[in-house]
């Protein structure tokens, strides 16, 4: 099943768009009726819920008439681009109902650099552990804000909230399955707060780290639950973040001793270009468009209709129907119980979904309840 905006819909929000492009200046009321269809619109067009930080932020930028700026404008485009892609693109609705998490993760930064990991399973059933590091660049620690650099431009909730799209993007190039539900661990509240609403009010780095988490989602589609950890639960992506003096080797050698699993630990490197465009976004750079391959489906050709050759099968009785638990729940059991050392809030995040799937059943009230009528008659 998918959801997609009526066509009229849709070719309203694509009209408003291309009047307000050429504009110098825009009322603070046409600016509140743009969000206002762009926020209810959200939902039917896939990953434009991490578009809106900019353009709040004009709103608390200035009193008077929203300024269009080259960077509005920017932004502006990459929602016409998501309106013109949403009917060769739609929405799965699995995307957006609760689910159970495909993938659980958890990453860290540090002024050294970033980390983390991900258990998630192949499509035989088989645990997968995979942890990642990447160190930031001596750019990055020299604008990141300390106590002997206070004027820099980078604060430690910027590099936290980067270490999360890296963890979940990498998460999702490996799945083996479309649209993998991910959840992301971390132990900084800003970073989980941003992801989770989609959107900061403000025009410094989160805003333009959250414009490019858009562009990965729609590159590889996902869908991503962030999660508050305490630090001291998230002892195995605090060491992928910090050891970069040790080796490759050395590495993967104290995960799998002081967190043991089978298969072994692998570790993996995330890729120059994903790093280009979150380093430049540290930088308050928006990255560049880059146009979706969308797989067109072969028509296929319909031949001449013959004679049947199948035999009349006989209608046999149905066996009874028995509840069944939910698929996720029975593909990650095995992944969750060997997986010891995870953070608590990701097993609680698996723990409701391990009771038993019934399909429209009523739970509250339940259909036997008695229900106290009044009778009058008896008054």
């Amino acid at each position: 099943m998918i959801l997609t905006l009526p066509k009229h819909r849709l070719q309203s929000l694509q009209d408003l768009l291309h009047m307000l492009m050429p504009k110098r200046r825009v009322s603070r009321k046409i600016w509140h009726k743009l969000l206002g269809i762009l926020r209810s619109s959200t939902p039917a067009i896939y990953g434009a819920q991490h578009l809106f930080s900019l353009l709040q932020y004009a709103l608390t930028h200035t009193k008077g008439r929203i300024r269009m700026t080259q960077l509005l404008r920017a932004v502006l485009t990459a929602w016409l681009e998501l309106a013109t892609d949403a009917s060769s693109l739609p929405t799965p609705i699995m995307t957006v109902v609760p689910r159970c998490p495909t993938i659980y993760a958890a990453t860290d930064a540090s002024k050294a650099g970033m980390g983390g990991f991900w258990v998630s399973h192949s499509p035989d059933g088989t645990p997968q552990f995979t942890a990642w590091r990447s160190p930031f660049s001596a750019h990055i620690q020299e604008h990141l804000v300390t106590a002997d650099n206070t004027t820099g431009t980078i604060t430690n909730n910027d590099l936290e909230l980067t270490a999360l799209i890296v963890g979940a993007s990498l998460a999702a190039a490996a799945a083996a399955h479309q649209h993998p539900h991910i959840a992301v661990a971390t132990d900084n509240t800003s970073a989980c707060a941003w992801a989770s609403k989609g959107s900061t009010t403000t025009g410094k780095a989160p805003a333009y780290l959250l414009h490019t988490l858009t562009q990965l989602r729609r590159q590889r589609p996902f869908t991503l639950l962030p999660l508050y950890t305490p630090g001291d639960t998230n002892t195995l992506a605090d060491c992928c973040s910090r050891s970069f003096h040790l080796s490759d080797a050395e590495l993967l050698a104290h995960l799998n001793a002081m967190y043991p699993s089978k298969p072994s630990w692998k570790l993996v490197t995330p890729p120059n270009d994903l790093l280009c465009k979150l380093s430049s976004a540290l930088s308050n750079k928006l990255p560049q468009p880059v146009s979706l391959n969308v797989p067109s489906t072969p028509v296929t050709t319909p031949g001449t209709f013959g004679q049947t050759s199948a035999l009349t099968s006989i209608v046999t009785p149905t066996s009874p129907l028995w509840m069944t638990p939910y698929p996720s729940y029975k593909s990650l059991r095995t992944v969750i119980e060997l997986a010891h050392w995870l953070p608590v809030v990701l097993k609680s995040a698996h723990a409701q979904w391990k009771a038993p799937f019934v399909p429209l059943a009523r739970r509250s009230p339940h259909w036997d309840a008695l229900i106290p009528v009044y009778n009058h008659l008896g008054s």
